[in-house]
């Protein structure tokens, strides 16, 4: 399922939050000749070591990646909002341990979303005629 949604927070909002973030740890990612690359980190679990998520940013755009799940967020600016574009299952939306707090401006579920099952439709639209309840972890 992909959605995409306007956001709250921008992207360096965001940034510090994975920078601060006192549930995992902010790595910057090296090359080959361990020279930190300038606008990629890992933000990897205290309590699983080997889960993580990427995160590469740029002034007007973020990506977040992550290891285990695979789903992606990509944080853009249109229009001089933020929005986040959400790529995996619908029951990861939102609950990533290894992302930062992404807190929708509207009502999320009246977002259309796209699955290769049902095509372009609301996100609740979605939801009702998989029969799936989603408790979105939103702050």
């Amino acid at each position: 399922m992909k959605i995409t949604f306007e956001i709250s927070q921008t992207i360096s909002d965001l940034l510090e939050y994975c920078q601060t973030n006192k549930y995992f740890d902010f790595e910057m990612a090296k090359d080959e000749n361990e020279i930190p690359y300038r606008n990629k980190a890992r933000l990897i679990d205290l309590d699983f070591t080997d889960s993580y998520a990427e995160v590469l940013w740029k002034d007007n755009y973020m990506l977040i990646y992550t290891a285990w799940s695979q789903y992606t967020y990509k944080i853009f600016i249109r229009d001089n909002k933020t929005y986040c574009t959400y790529d995996g299952a619908v029951n990861g939306l939102l609950k990533q341990n290894l992302i930062p707090h992404i807190t929708p401006t509207g009502d999320i579920y009246e977002c259309i979303c796209y699955s290769s099952t049902h095509g372009w439709t609301k996100l609740r639209e979605y939801l009702d005629a998989r029969d799936i309840t989603l408790n979105l972890n939103i702050y």
